[in-house]
Protein backbone atom coordinates (compact mmCIF):
# COMPACT_ATOMS: atom_id res chain seq x y z
CA UNK A 1 0.00 0.00 0.00
CA UNK A 2 3.16 2.54 0.73
CA UNK A 3 4.25 2.29 -2.63
CA UNK A 4 1.20 2.28 -4.16
CA UNK A 5 0.78 5.46 -2.65
CA UNK A 6 3.88 6.48 -3.40
CA UNK A 7 3.83 6.08 -7.30
CA UNK A 8 0.36 7.89 -6.82
CA UNK A 9 2.09 10.82 -5.38
CA UNK A 10 4.51 10.52 -8.00
CA UNK A 11 2.33 10.82 -10.51
CA UNK A 12 1.33 13.95 -9.35
CA UNK A 13 4.15 15.38 -8.93
CA UNK A 14 3.74 16.26 -12.40
CA UNK A 15 0.58 18.07 -12.20
CA UNK A 16 0.47 21.83 -12.48
CA UNK A 17 -0.57 22.01 -8.46
CA UNK A 18 1.87 19.95 -6.79
CA UNK A 19 4.49 21.58 -9.21
CA UNK A 20 3.52 25.03 -7.73
CA UNK A 21 3.25 23.94 -4.21
CA UNK A 22 6.84 22.55 -4.21
CA UNK A 23 7.88 25.63 -5.91
CA UNK A 24 10.18 23.76 -8.52
CA UNK A 25 11.64 26.73 -9.77
CA UNK A 26 14.05 26.79 -6.63
CA UNK A 27 15.78 25.21 -4.14
CA UNK A 28 12.79 23.92 -1.94
CA UNK A 29 13.03 21.92 1.65
CA UNK A 30 9.84 20.07 2.27
CA UNK A 31 7.98 20.97 5.45
CA UNK A 32 5.40 18.43 5.11
CA UNK A 33 7.03 15.64 7.36
CA UNK A 34 4.42 12.82 5.52
CA UNK A 35 5.17 13.94 2.17
CA UNK A 36 9.29 13.76 2.78
CA UNK A 37 8.59 9.99 4.36
CA UNK A 38 6.57 8.91 0.76
CA UNK A 39 9.64 10.18 -0.78
CA UNK A 40 12.09 8.21 0.97
CA UNK A 41 9.96 5.07 -0.22
CA UNK A 42 10.63 5.92 -3.96
CA UNK A 43 13.15 4.13 -6.22
CA UNK A 44 16.60 5.52 -5.05
CA UNK A 45 19.30 6.70 -7.62
CA UNK A 46 21.45 6.66 -5.08
CA UNK A 47 21.42 5.96 -0.62
CA UNK A 48 24.18 6.52 1.96
CA UNK A 49 23.14 4.19 4.93
CA UNK A 50 26.21 4.55 7.33
CA UNK A 51 29.34 2.95 8.39
CA UNK A 52 32.20 2.53 10.59
CA UNK A 53 33.18 6.01 12.13
CA UNK A 54 30.92 7.88 9.83
CA UNK A 55 27.48 9.65 9.66
CA UNK A 56 24.77 8.26 12.40
CA UNK A 57 21.80 9.51 9.81
CA UNK A 58 20.78 7.75 5.93
CA UNK A 59 20.65 10.04 2.85
CA UNK A 60 18.92 8.84 -0.11
CA UNK A 61 18.39 10.73 -3.57
CA UNK A 62 15.81 10.48 -6.00
CA UNK A 63 14.82 10.97 -9.55
CA UNK A 64 11.89 11.26 -11.48
CA UNK A 65 11.45 12.49 -14.76
CA UNK A 66 8.22 14.06 -16.38
CA UNK A 67 6.52 16.80 -18.72
CA UNK A 68 6.34 20.01 -16.65
CA UNK A 69 4.60 23.23 -18.53
CA UNK A 70 6.17 25.95 -16.85
CA UNK A 71 7.08 29.29 -17.44
CA UNK A 72 10.84 28.94 -16.06
CA UNK A 73 12.42 26.20 -18.69
CA UNK A 74 16.14 26.74 -18.78
CA UNK A 75 15.96 24.25 -22.24
CA UNK A 76 13.39 23.78 -24.85
CA UNK A 77 12.23 20.20 -23.55
CA UNK A 78 9.05 20.28 -21.10
CA UNK A 79 10.83 16.73 -20.08
CA UNK A 80 12.60 18.10 -17.03
CA UNK A 81 13.94 16.07 -14.34
CA UNK A 82 13.21 16.34 -10.65
CA UNK A 83 16.02 15.40 -8.09
CA UNK A 84 14.92 14.79 -4.66
CA UNK A 85 17.19 14.18 -1.05
CA UNK A 86 15.63 12.75 1.83
CA UNK A 87 17.56 12.42 4.98
CA UNK A 88 16.49 10.10 7.47
CA UNK A 89 17.20 9.48 11.42
CA UNK A 90 17.97 6.03 12.64
CA UNK A 91 15.09 6.86 15.26
CA UNK A 92 12.56 4.17 16.04
CA UNK A 93 10.54 7.26 15.19
CA UNK A 94 12.79 9.33 12.66
CA UNK A 95 13.14 12.69 11.79
CA UNK A 96 12.78 13.08 8.29
CA UNK A 97 14.05 15.80 5.72
CA UNK A 98 13.67 16.47 2.36
CA UNK A 99 14.26 18.66 -0.30
CA UNK A 100 14.08 19.60 -3.79
CA UNK A 101 15.73 20.85 -6.59
CA UNK A 102 15.44 22.82 -9.20
CA UNK A 103 13.61 21.90 -12.56
CA UNK A 104 16.44 21.08 -15.08
CA UNK A 105 16.62 19.13 -18.37
CA UNK A 106 19.31 17.50 -17.41
CA UNK A 107 20.04 16.51 -13.79
CA UNK A 108 22.89 13.86 -12.78
CA UNK A 109 24.34 12.55 -9.46
CA UNK A 110 28.04 12.94 -9.64
CA UNK A 111 29.26 11.42 -6.14
CA UNK A 112 29.29 11.71 -2.09
CA UNK A 113 31.86 14.36 -1.41
CA UNK A 114 31.62 15.03 2.47
CA UNK A 115 31.01 12.46 5.22
CA UNK A 116 31.75 14.28 8.48
CA UNK A 117 33.08 11.55 10.85
CA UNK A 118 29.93 10.28 13.64
CA UNK A 119 31.90 12.49 16.36
CA UNK A 120 30.87 15.53 15.32
CA UNK A 121 27.04 14.49 15.53
CA UNK A 122 24.97 15.07 13.38
CA UNK A 123 26.73 17.37 10.71
CA UNK A 124 25.24 17.44 7.28
CA UNK A 125 26.44 15.13 4.22
CA UNK A 126 27.30 17.14 1.19
CA UNK A 127 26.11 15.77 -2.13
CA UNK A 128 27.06 17.10 -5.47
CA UNK A 129 25.71 16.99 -8.68
CA UNK A 130 26.10 17.80 -12.26
CA UNK A 131 23.57 20.17 -14.01
CA UNK A 132 23.89 20.06 -17.47
CA UNK A 133 22.53 23.79 -19.21
CA UNK A 134 21.83 23.26 -23.47
CA UNK A 135 25.14 25.28 -24.68
CA UNK A 136 26.23 26.26 -21.52
CA UNK A 137 28.03 23.10 -20.81
CA UNK A 138 28.48 21.75 -17.02
CA UNK A 139 27.86 23.51 -13.88
CA UNK A 140 28.01 22.13 -10.24
CA UNK A 141 25.56 22.03 -7.32
CA UNK A 142 25.70 20.86 -3.77
CA UNK A 143 23.71 20.07 -1.03
CA UNK A 144 24.35 19.51 2.30
CA UNK A 145 21.98 17.92 4.72
CA UNK A 146 20.63 16.16 7.48
CA UNK A 147 17.56 14.98 9.25
CA UNK A 148 16.88 18.38 10.05
CA UNK A 149 18.02 21.21 7.60
CA UNK A 150 19.14 21.51 4.01
CA UNK A 151 20.69 24.42 2.09
CA UNK A 152 22.33 24.63 -1.24
CA UNK A 153 25.84 25.55 -1.54
CA UNK A 154 26.43 28.07 -4.36
CA UNK A 155 30.44 27.85 -4.06
CA UNK A 156 32.61 24.91 -2.93
CA UNK A 157 36.41 24.82 -3.24
CA UNK A 158 36.95 21.50 -2.46
CA UNK A 159 34.39 20.10 -5.07
CA UNK A 160 35.78 22.06 -8.10
CA UNK A 161 39.51 21.28 -7.35
CA UNK A 162 38.85 17.70 -7.06
CA UNK A 163 36.36 17.14 -9.99
CA UNK A 164 37.98 15.20 -12.24
CA UNK A 165 37.35 17.58 -15.59
CA UNK A 166 38.77 20.43 -13.95
CA UNK A 167 42.14 18.62 -13.45
CA UNK A 168 42.19 16.85 -17.07
CA UNK A 169 40.09 14.19 -17.04
CA UNK A 170 37.85 13.29 -19.68
CA UNK A 171 34.43 11.23 -19.10
CA UNK A 172 33.80 7.78 -20.05
CA UNK A 173 30.85 6.40 -21.96
CA UNK A 174 28.56 3.56 -20.20
CA UNK A 175 28.62 0.11 -21.90
CA UNK A 176 25.45 -1.51 -22.49
CA UNK A 177 25.19 -4.73 -21.08
CA UNK A 178 23.59 -6.16 -24.21
CA UNK A 179 26.51 -5.05 -26.22
CA UNK A 180 28.33 -7.23 -24.20
CA UNK A 181 28.99 -10.82 -25.97
CA UNK A 182 31.63 -12.54 -22.85
CA UNK A 183 33.93 -12.09 -20.52
CA UNK A 184 37.97 -12.37 -22.14
CA UNK A 185 39.33 -11.54 -19.28
CA UNK A 186 39.10 -10.84 -15.55
CA UNK A 187 41.54 -8.24 -14.18
CA UNK A 188 41.06 -7.50 -10.72
CA UNK A 189 38.23 -6.87 -8.44
CA UNK A 190 37.62 -4.64 -5.64
CA UNK A 191 35.76 -6.19 -2.85
CA UNK A 192 35.26 -4.87 1.03
CA UNK A 193 37.66 -6.72 3.84
CA UNK A 194 37.96 -6.82 7.58
CA UNK A 195 40.84 -4.55 7.59
CA UNK A 196 39.91 -1.83 4.63
CA UNK A 197 36.48 -0.86 4.29
CA UNK A 198 35.08 0.71 0.75
CA UNK A 199 32.01 2.68 -0.08
CA UNK A 200 32.12 1.13 -3.58
CA UNK A 201 32.76 -2.76 -4.79
CA UNK A 202 34.23 -2.52 -9.05
CA UNK A 203 35.03 -5.33 -11.21
CA UNK A 204 37.50 -4.87 -14.19
CA UNK A 205 37.20 -6.65 -17.28
CA UNK A 206 38.68 -7.39 -20.23
CA UNK A 207 34.81 -7.96 -22.71
CA UNK A 208 34.14 -9.15 -26.32
CA UNK A 209 31.31 -7.01 -27.74
CA UNK A 210 28.15 -7.85 -29.92
CA UNK A 211 29.16 -5.50 -32.56
CA UNK A 212 32.29 -3.13 -33.50
CA UNK A 213 30.11 -0.30 -34.88
CA UNK A 214 31.67 2.15 -32.60
CA UNK A 215 35.35 1.13 -33.17
CA UNK A 216 35.87 0.16 -29.40
CA UNK A 217 38.83 -2.06 -30.31
CA UNK A 218 41.58 -3.56 -27.73
CA UNK A 219 44.36 -5.88 -27.95
CA UNK A 220 41.74 -8.34 -29.79
CA UNK A 221 38.83 -7.31 -32.71
CA UNK A 222 35.88 -6.06 -30.87
CA UNK A 223 37.37 -6.19 -26.74
CA UNK A 224 37.32 -3.38 -24.81
CA UNK A 225 38.28 -2.96 -20.71
CA UNK A 226 34.94 -2.56 -18.73
CA UNK A 227 35.41 -1.16 -15.25
CA UNK A 228 31.52 -2.25 -12.94
CA UNK A 229 30.83 -0.51 -10.55
CA UNK A 230 28.12 -0.80 -7.45
CA UNK A 231 27.66 1.00 -4.05
CA UNK A 232 28.80 -1.28 -1.44
CA UNK A 233 24.62 -1.59 -0.37
CA UNK A 234 23.20 -1.55 -3.50
CA UNK A 235 25.41 -4.37 -5.70
CA UNK A 236 22.94 -5.32 -8.21
CA UNK A 237 22.40 -1.94 -9.42
CA UNK A 238 26.04 -1.69 -11.01
CA UNK A 239 26.79 0.81 -13.70
CA UNK A 240 29.70 -0.37 -15.95
CA UNK A 241 31.50 2.13 -18.27
CA UNK A 242 33.88 1.49 -21.05
CA UNK A 243 37.87 2.28 -22.02
CA UNK A 244 38.37 3.15 -25.90
CA UNK A 245 41.81 1.73 -26.35
CA UNK A 246 42.74 4.20 -28.75
CA UNK A 247 45.52 2.84 -30.92
CA UNK A 248 44.93 -0.49 -30.10
CA UNK A 249 47.55 -1.79 -27.65
CA UNK A 250 48.21 -4.33 -24.94
CA UNK A 251 46.30 -2.90 -22.31
CA UNK A 252 46.19 -4.74 -18.81
CA UNK A 253 45.30 -3.67 -14.66
CA UNK A 254 48.16 -1.55 -13.22
CA UNK A 255 46.84 -1.24 -9.64
CA UNK A 256 44.41 0.21 -7.10
CA UNK A 257 45.45 3.85 -6.60
CA UNK A 258 42.71 5.19 -4.55
CA UNK A 259 40.43 2.63 -1.61
CA UNK A 260 39.20 2.71 1.36
CA UNK A 261 38.78 5.89 3.24
CA UNK A 262 40.38 7.93 0.70
CA UNK A 263 37.83 6.50 -1.72
CA UNK A 264 35.99 8.06 0.59
CA UNK A 265 36.85 10.78 0.83
CA UNK A 266 37.58 11.74 -2.85
CA UNK A 267 34.12 10.46 -4.11
CA UNK A 268 35.84 8.00 -6.24
CA UNK A 269 37.82 4.46 -6.63
CA UNK A 270 41.20 4.90 -8.56
CA UNK A 271 43.21 2.66 -10.00
CA UNK A 272 45.97 2.31 -13.64
CA UNK A 273 45.49 0.57 -16.68
CA UNK A 274 49.26 -0.48 -18.46
CA UNK A 275 50.09 -0.88 -21.86
CA UNK A 276 52.59 -3.62 -21.81
CA UNK A 277 54.15 -2.36 -25.33
CA UNK A 278 54.53 0.96 -25.04
CA UNK A 279 54.23 1.51 -21.10
CA UNK A 280 51.68 4.22 -21.03
CA UNK A 281 49.59 4.83 -18.85
CA UNK A 282 45.90 5.50 -18.14
CA UNK A 283 44.23 6.86 -14.46
CA UNK A 284 41.01 6.07 -14.13
CA UNK A 285 38.71 7.88 -11.46
CA UNK A 286 35.07 5.67 -11.21
CA UNK A 287 31.77 5.72 -8.82
CA UNK A 288 28.35 3.86 -10.08
CA UNK A 289 27.28 7.27 -11.53
CA UNK A 290 30.36 8.81 -13.45
CA UNK A 291 33.78 7.36 -14.87
CA UNK A 292 36.81 9.14 -15.78
CA UNK A 293 40.12 8.46 -17.42
CA UNK A 294 43.40 10.74 -17.99
CA UNK A 295 46.50 9.45 -19.64
CA UNK A 296 50.01 9.99 -18.12
CA UNK A 297 53.53 9.44 -18.04
CA UNK A 298 55.16 7.23 -15.51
Amino acid sequence: MRQAGALLLLASLFSPQVTYALDLKRFTQIEDNNLARVFYGLNTVAAFTGYFDHSPFIVKVRAARGEFQTQWEECNSLWQDVVIVVASSFDESPEVNACTLSLACDWQFSRWLDFPPASEGEAPITLEFIKRLPGKGEKLVWVRINPYRAELVENSEKGTTTYPPNRGYSRLGRLRQDNVAEVVGKLSSLREDTSTPHLFRADVNKVRLVDSDNGQRCSGPQEVISISVAEKNNEQDATSFYVDCQGGGNWAFGKWTLTGKESIEAGYLGFTLVDRKSQKTRRILCNPWTAYFKNVVE
